[in-house]
């Protein structure tokens, strides 16, 4: 089809639109993204400015990143982004199959998303009082990171992230696996 960018399509609507690289090019971490503001003549000056205020105080991507940002951009070949959906596809089907096989851990298969998310039946691990502490002991024993869930309001989950190479995700997982097995109430 063909595109249409907001701004052309609405003319007596405020809208902001907001991107970045993170998720569509597989760069967690880089935090660079940006906001398009469309509206009227002036109805949106207030909250850019504001925009425009925060941004300056937050430490955002480097300046080599903010560089690149035009080569990255500019006509990325439609096989990245192919091959970038098939590798989070097979990522997200190891990492729920390895997870399965956890004992007192139940992955939740993600459809079209970067992340994976596995509840902890923290009542098979009665020495972990929530799912910080889990992974807490998970990272001092296994050198495996995964982020809590209860900072997204789901209390005793996880999230794995799916981008990285997948010879390193199944040693992560077999990890994880294991440490279940160690740490599981029989």
């Amino acid at each position: 089809g063909v595109f249409h960018s907001f701004g052309s399509v609405v003319d007596d609507v405020p809208i902001i639109v907001c991107s970045g690289l993170a998720k569509r090019y597989l760069v967690p971490g880089w935090r660079l993204g940006w906001l398009l503001f469309y509206g009227p003549q002036g109805i949106m000056a207030e909250a850019r400015q504001g925009m425009a205020n925060l941004t300056g105080r937050i430490l955002g991507p480097s300046a080599i990143i903010q560089g690149a940002l035009p080569l990255i951009l500019k006509n990325p070949p439609i096989e990245f982004f192919e091959n970038t959906i098939k590798h989070v596809e097979a990522a997200s089907q190891l990492v729920f199959k390895k997870l399965s096989a956890a004992p007192g851990i139940n992955p939740i298969l993600p459809q079209g998303s970067l992340y994976l998310m596995a509840g902890i039946d923290v009542n098979r691990f009665p020495e972990f009082k929530d799912d910080k502490e889990f992974l807490s002991q998970l990272m001092k024993e296994e050198s495996v990171f995964c982020l809590p869930a209860q900072l997204f309001g789901w209390p005793n989950y996880f999230r794995i992230v799916l981008s990285g190479p997948l010879d390193k995700i199944d040693i992560a997982m077999e990890r994880i696996k294991e440490f279940s097995n160690r740490h599981i109430k029989q």
